[in-house]
């Protein structure tokens, strides 16, 4: 919209005959107003409508600041600058509903105007008078907290600024997944640094760098290749090792004070569960013969399995949240619920006493035929396909997002299904399969895997996409109806089908669901529900630039393989977007274990930090406080309405709640 309007002079809504936010704040005459989440939560929003951030940038120039560039002639003159001032306010007065304008001087690599206070008193000095208007020299956090004494003269919205720029959805998604994984490792991490060194500073480094991966090019991915690489990847990467450090230290350090002397005869391994609700998984940790093994824990036989090169995975079942269980792995078969896979010649079937996922070979290959989630199906036929997009965006914008650029696309090419389908592996604690095929003559490859009583079937997709194209993984969800539900910062937005552009891509951060299905993510992508009842995702992408029109934005290429890791399984309507959150985190907080032998200790054998026991809300981090001896713990409400959460102590002393804060509850 900044480049039309440049290149037309004039205001125009995104596309012809819709009406956009921008559009609307125009028709309200504000550049001023309250943003209001479906949850309730508000936020008071500035507009910037003319030439955006890079308005008062050409308050000394006769042209154009753009991109770096300063396209005229510098007049740093009295008469030049208060005219210039002046157009300022003519342009912003239709703006305006408190007695505030604001010009902002921001543009992207524009070198700074050290004149500006002497720009300031030119006006004051020759035009207030006249005008009334007087200029100051502020932040905008200035001008915000002036706009607010005014708060009930501005409009409350309460509507969705998506979808605009979609392309960044989910452009450079190694750089996303690497952002979240440090993030969901440092958050995972902390909480037991409260137990063992509470003190340490050591994991600050690695929050400055998840901190600024915030930076509105860099977590969108819209950076050139060589601030990406040079410098963004090397940070997260940096982060994730500082995390991993800590980690180490921290398993070490359980490992000698958890209390093992009366486990059972074995391998005694202590698991250690960093997410938000309790849960199982499958450990794998060194084996010690042919087998069979199980697990044990207080009396319980658990399911383990010999893996190919040694290693005994077992199932690690009921790891308390911010907590530890400890389990002794030992030889023997073990009863009751197992994992089991089979591939024969057209069928293909994976269970977990909770989860039953069907696959059939067609004549174009093997395709999810049903996924059932506690005897409900949440998947029917012709899912799990992959679709390829041509996709003339960039960085920014999918091909199709431009209506004033001509010979853009963003238009479905190919549709393919799962290709080759083996057996990996078939319980009794785990059950894997593998699909192969390539798109694009790029290998793409599926781990399909569910542990024994698991409700969420876990992929592992690793490929890439080829230049100019967009890779999605599209199912097709049971009842799917006409709306699409995502978690997103501001906890669950509901989004139709299309709008603004054909096809619509939204912004996912956590996870997305249609129908019965819940798609929870390691990263955040771009999502896209179809009239015909499917849901997609962006796998993979690779646009290059927004050619013709690469007027905006750096060019970009994401060549190489990665591997991206999401679940499948059932929607919890009555969580409100709880459950699938923390399943979400789950994914990005794996567990965690050692092996230790027995002795006394002053930790029990299992316990948790603190319990939170909440059905709509979610425990998303417990750390150490910086300023205090307290600890901070932070609850999130994906939902509406209130959310009730019992708090008990665990592990970690505090004797009373200070109340809540800006930044969450804190404890002491």
């Amino acid at each position: 919209r900044h480049t039309y309007e440049i290149l037309t002079d004039r205001l125009e809504p995104i596309a012809p005959g819709v009406s956009s936010t921008a559009s609307l704040l125009r028709d309200l005459g504000t550049a001023d107003f309250v943003w209001r989440w479906p949850g309730g939560g508000e936020v008071l929003a500035h507009y910037m409508p003319v030439r955006e951030y890079c308005q008062g940038d050409t308050i000394d120039l006769a042209g154009f600041a753009i991109g770096g560039q300063r396209l005229g002639a510098d007049h740093e003159d009295p008469a030049f600058v208060t005219g210039k001032l002046g157009e300022f306010i003519d342009e912003l007065t239709p703006y305006r509903q408190t007695p505030y304008l604001f010009v902002p001087v921001g543009c992207d690599f524009q070198p700074p105007r050290p004149a500006l206070a002497e720009y300031a008193r030119w006006w004051n000095e020759s035009r207030f008078a006249e005008t009334g208007v007087w200029v100051a020299l502020a932040t905008f956090e200035d001008y915000m907290q002036l706009v607010s004494f005014h708060r009930d003269l501005l409009p409350v919205l309460e509507r969705d600024i998506a979808p605009v720029w979609t392309g960044y959805y989910s452009s450079r998604p190694r750089i996303k997944r690497a952002a979240r994984a440090a993030a969901e490792s440092l958050a995972g991490v902390e909480p037991f640094l409260a137990l063992t060194e509470p003190a340490s500073p050591s994991l600050a480094p690695a929050w400055q760098s998840v901190v600024l991966a915030n930076h509105h090019d860099w977590i969108t991915g819209t950076s050139d290749d060589g601030v990406a690489g040079d410098e963004q990847m090397p940070r997260l990467t940096d982060a994730i090792g500082i995390a991993e450090t800590a980690w180490s230290e921290v398993l070490a350090e359980l490992s000698t004070r958890i209390d093992t002397h009366e486990a059972d005869d074995g391998q005694t391994i202590v698991v250690v569960n960093p997410g938000p609700v309790d849960r199982s998984a499958v450990i794998e940790v060194a084996g010690a013969g042919a087998g069979p093994f199980h697990a044990i824990v207080d009396g319980t036989v658990l399911p383990a399995q010999v893996m190919p090169d040694g290693r005994v995975a077992f199932l690690a079942e009921a790891v308390p949240a911010f907590g530890w269980r400890t389990f002794v792995v030992q030889p023997g078969a073990a009863p009751g619920v197992s994992a089991s896979a089979a591939v024969t010649a057209d069928t293909a079937t994976l269970t977990t006493g909770r989860l039953d996922a069907r696959f059939a070979r067609g004549v174009d290959g093997w395709f999810l035929e049903s996924l059932e989630v506690a005897g409900n199906e949440v998947l029917a036929g012709g899912s799990l396909e992959w679709v390829v997009y041509s996709d003339t965006g960039g960085l920014y914008r999918i091909g199709s997002e431009r209506p004033d650029c001509a010979n853009q696309e963003f238009r479905e090419v190919s549709v393919g299904r799962l290709g080759d389908l083996e057996l990996v592996e078939s319980g009794p604690a785990r059950a894997a399969l593998r699909a192969t095929t390539t798109v694009d003559g790029i290998p793409m490859v599926i781990d399909l895997s569910a542990a024994a009583g698991d409700d969420r079937l876990t992929l592992r997709v690793t490929g890439a996409a080829a230049r100019d194209r967009t890779v999605m993984l599209r199912v097709r969800p049971t009842a799917p109806g006409d709306q699409l539900a995502m978690g997103v910062a501001g906890g669950v937005a509901v989004r139709p089908l299309a709008h603004l552009y054909t096809p619509s891509l939204w912004p996912a951060v956590t996870w997305v669901a249609r129908g019965n299905l819940a798609v929870h993510l390691a990263q955040s992508t771009g999502v896209h529900g179809t009239a015909d009842g499917a849901l997609e995702w962006i796998m993979f992408r690779n646009a290059t630039s927004e050619y013709p029109c690469d007027d905006l934005g750096p060019s970009g290429t994401e060549d190489g393989t990665l591997t991206e890791e999401l679940s499948l399984g059932a929607r919890d309507l009555s969580a409100q977007g709880a459950t699938e959150l923390a399943a979400s985190i789950s994914l990005s907080r794996p567990m965690r274990s050692i092996a230790t032998d027995r002795h006394a200790g002053d930790l029990p054998a299992a316990g948790r930090l603190i319990e939170v026991e909440a059905s709509a809300a979610v425990a998303t981090a417990l750390k150490p406080a910086s300023r205090g001896n307290g600890l901070v713990l932070h609850l999130v409400r994906p939902g509406a309405g209130a959310a009730a959460v019992s708090i008990r102590r665990g592990i970690l002393p505090w004797a009373g709640w200070d109340g809540e804060s800006s930044l969450g509850d804190v404890a002491r």
